[in-house]
């Protein structure tokens, strides 16, 4: 017999199974981001690690990468390192930002200014460049490129390479 109790363990179970199966999932799958939307353009603002107030209209005229992260992604982290490395690389042509989605709790719980600190120390990010957003139900990592003009011409979810990365950025 199914009881109330047994219900309820099963919807926790299935939600936890659904969370660990979408870290690192290959899908381009854009109907079911819960963030900005492929093809639009971004408006969207959130605070940094520092405390500052962030915008992608305060990077207006330059190419934005915006790599989605949670510190409960086992994929998350290693592909920071190569964010990182990117963005030495691409210094004063390409602005890279990372979105921390949720705190470690998971979903429902919206990352804070904590989280964006957490993450850039852990991961010697620019602090300046981690950035708060209640995106928590994405799939992650993922990854968007935005044009100069703010409209959005590349998304991907899974993780990216260094190469796959420069290559996606040749499309500006």
């Amino acid at each position: 017999m199914v009881t109330f109790k047994n219900y309820k363990s099963l919807c926790v179970i299935t939600a936890f199974a659904a969370a660990i199966s979408s870290c690192d999932s290959a899908s381009t799958d854009h109907s079911t981001v819960h963030g900005p939307q492929f093809g639009q353009q971004l408006n969207a603002q959130g605070i940094n690690a520092l405390g500052d107030t962030v915008s992608l209209a305060d990077f207006a005229g330059r190419p934005v990468w915006v790599d989605y992260a949670a510190e409960w992604c086992a994929a998350c982290t290693p592909q920071s390192a190569t964010i990182h490395s990117l963005s030495s690389a691409y210094k004063g042509d390409v602005v890279f930002v990372t979105v921390m989605t949720s705190e470690p709790a998971g979903f429902g719980h919206p990352a804070t200014q904590a989280t964006a600190q957490r993450w850039a120390e852990r991961t010697s990010l620019d602090p300046a460049r981690v950035v708060t957003a209640d995106f928590s139900s994405m799939t992650l990592p993922q990854h968007a490129l935005f044009a100069p003009d703010g409209t959005e011409i590349f998304r991907h979810t899974g993780s990216l390479s260094a190469a796959e990365i420069r290559a996606a950025l040749k499309r500006l």
